[in-house]
């Protein structure tokens, strides 16, 4: 009987292990299409030197951040400076 009331403890405690761990490890997918939005950069600051720099904050002066676009999207067409 002890035995029995083991087993049966061990196979509840693995499966509440196992639905904690899917339900930690869920996220939110981020699916497509996908539009692209480009902005203007200083020269050399490309790439890696880029990453902690908000170039739409920067080239519309405020206007648009990347956190505005993250939260909120953009529209095919939407423009910023010379870019469109």
């Amino acid at each position: 009987m002890k035995k029995h009331l083991a087993f049966i403890l061990t196979r509840m405690l693995c499966v509440a292990l196992l639905l904690l761990t899917r339900h930690a490890g869920a996220q939110d997918t981020i699916t497509g299409p996908w539009l692209w939005m480009i902005a203007p950069t200083q020269a050399n600051q490309g790439g890696a030197a880029s990453t902690d720099k908000d170039s739409l904050k920067t080239a519309s002066q405020g206007a648009v951040t990347e956190t505005w676009i993250a939260n909120n999207g953009a529209t095919e067409g939407d423009s910023l400076g010379n870019y469109a």
